[in-house]
Order: C-alpha cells, then sequence, then structure tokens
C-alpha cells in the first residue's frame, strides 16, 4: 500500500529522524549518557510507527489483535479499568510499605495487597458462566470418573508421605530452616514487621509472614515450619496431573504423577521448612493458566497465570526463572501457527500486568535496595563471587576448563554426581538407577518429539536449571536449586517409560493395554523404590544437616528437657554459637550465652544467677575441670550420636 501524502505524516517522519540522530549522537558521548540515548532512540522508532499507520501503511494484524484483546476482556473496558486500577493500588502498597518506620506494622498494606490481587481476579471472571460451571463440577465430583480417583487417591498418598511424621523426618531441623523459623516468629513478635522486603540472607519476607499463623498455631516445633512445605508439595501433584495431560495425554501424566508421588528429592524437601518447594507448584500453575487462558481465550486464566508469574518473585530464587519458562513455552507453542500469537499477545500482556501487579511492591523495594535483589547471585555465581578466577588460578588451568567441569557436574547431577550439600546430602544422585535410566530416554524422547512445545519445554526446563542453578554457581549440583526442575524432571522419567513399553510391545506384539500397564507397574515400582530410599535408607543415616546440625538439634532437644528458666553457657567456638538458629528456636526462653575464649582457671566461669547449664563441645571438653572445680555439685551428661560419636557433654548447676 503506497503512503498518503499528508503533512501530519511528514512532520511524523520528521520528528522520528531528529529524535533518532538525536540517540544516536547521545550513544557517541559514551556510557552516561546510554539510558537517555536509548530512550530518544525508542520515542524515534515510536513516532516512525505513528506515521506509518498515519500514512495508510496498516497491517491487519493490529486490526486482528486488537479484536482478540476485546474478546478476551468480554467486549468490557472496564476489566481494563479495573486492571489498571490494580496495578496503581499495588504502586500504592509499594510506596507506602517503603515509607513505613523500621517496626511499624504492616499487616493493612499486605491486607489491602492481598485484596486486589482478589478483586482484579474477580474483575477477569464471567460471572454469568460460573453457575453453570459450579454445577457441572458438582455432576462430575458426584459421578467420579477413574480417572478422578487415581488423581486424588495419589494426591492423598502424596499427603500422607510429605505430613507423616514432620516433626521428627528428618530428625534434625536445619539452621537454614531455623533462620527461617526465627523471622516467622519475628513475625509474631512484631519486630519483622514487612511483607515486602527482604530478610535473612536477602530472602524476600512474605514467606515468612506465611509461615508464622502455623507456628503461631502448631507453637515453636519443627512440624509447624514444615507443613506450609507439606501443603505445596503435596498441591504439586495433581498439578503435574493436569499438565502432563495437556501435553502428552493421560497414559504420561498417569506415570509422571505415579512417580512424583514417591520421588524422593520431592518427599524431602516437601518436609522441609523452606521456600523452594514452592517453586514446582508456582512453575506448573504459571504454565497451565497461562495455556488454558489462550486455549479458552480467558482472561480469568491469563491473569491466574500472571499472578502464579508474580508470586514468584517472593519465594526461592529458583522461582526467578518462571518467567523464562513461560516465554520460552510460547515461542515453542507459536511454531509453524501463524495465528497463534493474536490469541497469545493478549493473553500474555494480561499475564504480564498480573505478575507486575503482584510482584510491584517487591520490585519497588529492590528498585530502593538494588543490591538485594542480587545479593545471593553475587554471593553464590562463580563470577561475580571471583571463585571462578580464584579456582582457575588454583588449578592451574584456564577458567573455560574450570567451567566445563561445572557444566559436567551440574548435567550430570541426575544421574552420576550426589547432592554435596547440606540441605539434602544424599548417597544417590537426584535419580535412581531405574529412574536415571528413563530420564535419559525420556530427553531422547522429547528431543525426537520436538515439535510438540510441551516435549520442547522440558528440554529448556532442565537446561535452564542446569545452567543457571548448576554450572554459573557454586558447589553443584546443589539440590536446593534444582527442586524447581523436579515436574520436568517426572514428565521425562514417564516419558522415556513410555516410549520403551510402546516400542518394546511392538517388538514381541504386546497389545496396547498390556504395554500401559506395564508402563504404570513399572512406574509403581520405580516410585515405591524412591520412596523407601527415602525412608529406609537416608532418615536412618540422620545426616541430614550436617555434624553441626545434628549436635545443635542435640542441645535444643536437651535445654527441652530440663526445667525453665535456665541460662546455657556454651563452649562451643569458632564451630559453633549458641546463636545457631535451632537451639533459640526451639527454646525461645532459654537465655543463651557463648564462652568465646578458653576456661583455664575457676574465675574465668560465669557466675550463675540461677539454674544454668554449661554445654562444651568434645574440642573444649578440656574446660570442664575448671567448671566443675567452680561448681563440683554438678551434674555430667554426654550425648552421643546413633553411631556413638560424642557430639557434646552438658553440665547442669541448680544454682
Amino acid at each position: 500500500m503506497a503512503p498518503r501524502r499528508s503533512r501530519g505524516t511528514l512532520w511524523l517522519l520528521l520528528a522520528a529522524l531528529l529524535l533518532g540522530a538525536a540517540g544516536q549522537f547521545a550513544w557517541r558521548q559514551g556510557e552516561p549518557a546510554l539510558a537517555r540515548g536509548a530512550a530518544l532512540w525508542g520515542a524515534a522508532l515510536i513516532l516512525y510507527g505513528v506515521s506509518l499507520w498515519v500514512g495508510g501503511e496498516r497491517p491487519a494484524w493490529p486490526t486482528r489483535l486488537l479484536g482478540q484483546t476485546r474478546d478476551l476482556v468480554g467486549r468490557s473496558w472496564l476489566r481494563i479499568v479495573a486492571l489498571v486500577a490494580a496495578l496503581a493500588a499495588s504502586v500504592l502498597v509499594g510506596g507506602a510499605a517503603l515509607r513505613r518506620a523500621p517496626g511499624e506494622p504492616c499487616w493493612d498494606l499486605l491486607a489491602y495487597w492481598a485484596l486486589v490481587v482478589t478483586l482484579a481476579l474477580a474483575a477477569m471472571v464471567l460471572w454469568r458462566d460460573v453457575p453453570g460451571r459450579l454445577a457441572a463440577t458438582w455432576r462430575r465430583a458426584c459421578r467420579p470418573t477413574p480417572e478422578l480417583l487415581a488423581v486424588l487417591g495419589l494426591t492423598v498418598v502424596a499427603g500422607f508421605l510429605r505430613f507423616w511424621s514432620l516433626e521428627t523426618i528428618p530428625a534434625a531441623l536445619s539452621g537454614d530452616e531455623a533462620s527461617m523459623g526465627l523471622e516467622a516468629a519475628g513475625v509474631l513478635a512484631g519486630t519483622l514487621t514487612n511483607p515486602f522486603a527482604t530478610g535473612w540472607l536477602s530472602h524476600p519476607t512474605l514467606y515468612f509472614f506465611l509461615q508464622a499463623p502455623f507456628v503461631h498455631w502448631f507453637g515453636r516445633t519443627v512440624a509447624a515450619l514444615r507443613i506450609s512445605s507439606a501443603l505445596a508439595s503435596t498441591v504439586t501433584v495433581p498439578m503435574l496431573y493436569l499438565m502432563a495431560r495437556r501435553w502428552f495425554g493421560r497414559r504420561v501424566a498417569l506415570m509422571a504423577t505415579v512417580f512424583l508421588v514417591g520421588y524422593h528429592v520431592a518427599i524431602h524437601f516437601g518436609r522441609l521448612g523452606m521456600n523452594n518447594t514452592w517453586d514446582p507448584a508456582l512453575a506448573l500453575g504459571a504454565l497451565y493458566a497461562i495455556d488454558r487462558g489462550i486455549e479458552r481465550h480467558s482472561a480469568g486464566w491469563a491473569l491466574l497465570g500472571g499472578i502464579c508469574v508474580g508470586l514468584g518473585a517472593y519465594f526461592y530464587m529458583g522461582a526467578r526463572l518462571v518467567p523464562l519458562l513461560v516465554a520460552a513455552y510460547l515461542l515453542l507453542s507459536w511454531r509453524g501457527r501463524t495465528r497463534y500469537w493474536e490469541r497469545a499477545v493478549p493473553v500474555a500482556t494480561l499475564a504480564v500486568a498480573g505478575a507486575a501487579m503482584v510482584a510491584m511492591p517487591l520490585l519497588m523495594f529492590w528498585r530502593a535496595h538494588p543490591a538485594d535483589m542480587v545479593a545471593r547471585w553475587k554471593m553464590l555465581a562463580i563470577g561475580p563471587s571471583g571463585w571462578l578466577a580464584d579456582e582457575a588460578v588454583r588449578r592451574g588451568v584456564s577458567e573455560a576448563v574450570v567451567f566445563l567441569g561445572q557444566l559436567r557436574k551440574a548435567a550430570l547431577g541426575w544421574v552420576l554426581y550426589t547432592d554435596p550439600t547440606f540441605h539434602y546430602g544424599a548417597t544417590i544422585p537426584l535419580l535412581g538407577t531405574g529412574s536415571a535410566v528413563a530420564f535419559v530416554f525420556g530427553l531422547v524422547t522429547a528431543a525426537r518429539r520436538w515439535r510438540n512445545s510441551g516435549a520442547a519445554l522440558l528440554l529448556v526446563w532442565i537446561g535452564a536449571v542446569v545452567l543457571f542453578g548448576g554450572a554459573l554457581l557454586e558447589n553443584p549440583p546443589s539440590s536446593p536449586r534444582y527442586v524447581i526442575a523436579i515436574p520436568a524432571a517426572a514428565m521425562l522419567v514417564a516419558l522415556g517409560l513410555d516410549d520403551l513399553t510402546r516400542r518394546l510391545g511392538l517388538l514381541v506384539d504386546l497389545p496396547t493395554p498390556a504395554s500401559a500397564a506395564v508402563a504404570f507397574l513399572v512406574a509403581v515400582g520405580l516410585a515405591v523404590a524412591s520412596g523407601r530410599y527415602y525412608f529406609q535408607t537416608y532418615t536412618p543415616l540422620g545426616i541430614y544437616g550436617g555434624h553441626n546440625t545434628q549436635v545443635a538439634q542435640g542441645i535444643a532437644r536437651h535445654l527441652q528437657t530440663l526445667p525453665s528458666p535456665v541460662a546455657c553457657y556454651m563452649a562451643g567456638a569458632p564451630r559453633m554459637y549458641y546463636g545457631f538458629a535451632t537451639i533459640p528456636y526451639l527454646n525461645p526462653a532459654v537465655e543463651g550465652v557463648d564462652l568465646l575464649e578458653p576456661l583455664k582457671e575457676a574465675a574465668q566461669v560465669p557466675e550463675t544467677a540461677g539454674p544454668a547449664v554449661f554445654v562444651l563441645l568434645p574440642e573444649r571438653l578440656t574446660e570442664l575441670d575448671v567448671i566443675q572445680e567452680r561448681y563440683p555439685e554438678g551434674r555430667l551428661t554426654r550425648h552421643h550420636s546413633a553411631a556413638g560419636e560424642l557430639l557434646f557433654a552438658s553440665y547442669w548447676v541448680e544454682g
């Protein structure tokens, strides 16, 4: 189409040229003018696009896109107004949170934020369809299908494996769990008041507000910290089924769900009071809701997907991969579908708005405190932390060789290398022998089916975690950073089983139902073997948390048996201090004092004003004679591990 001649088009074109030239001139001034140049160029390109539009060179897709957008919101611009108002309200909440003085309660802001998100989601629902859908759901519930019963049954089994004996499995409360517990206790005590900030080790504080009610209801117990994680891990099971069924059908979805129920890594992190357990649920929720929103052209589903993306900012850093996964899935789904973007762009735009609405208060905090946003990255990333350069010098090799070693460990963490951290420290890789074989064949199957957007995304999902959660960070394969990939691993195991049993069935003339039964039984066997490893092999080892955690757990439990009030004088420095979070979390009423210097004479021993206990680690046990000289009527107890190793000694003084 030839452009129409008009004075307006001419002026727009000239303005675009001038702004573009100004932007280029600004860029030539160097780094300080980079942002100004980018802004000028952005304005130039916008004016150029407007000149094309005014001049009559209008492609057909904007009109179609506008029509799809109007259909998405039900031809009611009031919904758009409601969403814009929700975004504005979220900005106001974030600004108010920043202005609140330290220690000033923010419960009102948390309530406003939750209300804004809820009302925005409600505004996108087509309420005229709700009664019919509720009636249909009720009819299905009254006459459940075998599929529904199977998923519900698997969810119940998963819940049992994650909730059973939460107080004692794992037996120890790690320092990280307890540190988050102390933050939750701070919420209840009023010392931690802002849910839209960062706290311990730069973790966003909203998770601590989520843990606080359970600590309030169940007290300062181990189980209280772990309940929310068990809930999230259990909910992930039906979510995985729904997502896998959309991508690969019921057969693969059922096998993936069965495996997830008993998968030892999923069980372990589902039983820890840590925020990374929420990553799989948020990733599946975002992908499913946005995919459903595109399929049904639903504003409600689109916004719900965005809410899941936005919530990820408030949990573990692994959830920051969720926007990447969603973007990758949209790009992969677009291949070969010329009109896909006309439906996807409005949904994606609505999802972005929903994510911004939810995450805005925290984003504003990060903008005011940029160091907190990247603190964990700078601490753990091999480049910013200086580890890569130091390791290359230490080993006398190039940085590329060191990085390739990192990549090898990160990629083979699924099938070969074990977790080197105290967060799990299992004696087997992330996948056992049988599931590792199925996983590798699943990778091959996914690569063969690369035209299936779900299969292709699984490769991206695993690859992104291996790179960003493994190779680029110190000490791979660290299991907490792989938690977000648990759903992808379960689906790949199921894909491998499905492909192998189908091919073997064809070779031996096995009917399809029989091959499906074999695949299901193998999936059950893998799940049972994985679950048995966790409960019957790993748990009795008592290695979770590392040696210091075992010591701290023993001290904390011993203090709980003593009459209150009691003071604890701990001779553990420089290896351990009373502030090891497990001890004060489980004993809030105990006054703890560290004996930093070795006790060489009785005059150095503190004078007790009441009942007290002296705790000594093995390396400082020689100081016991000095304490007994000062308090000769005390009672000595030695505390050993299950293997007979001396953990610590305690000396009780009546005061």
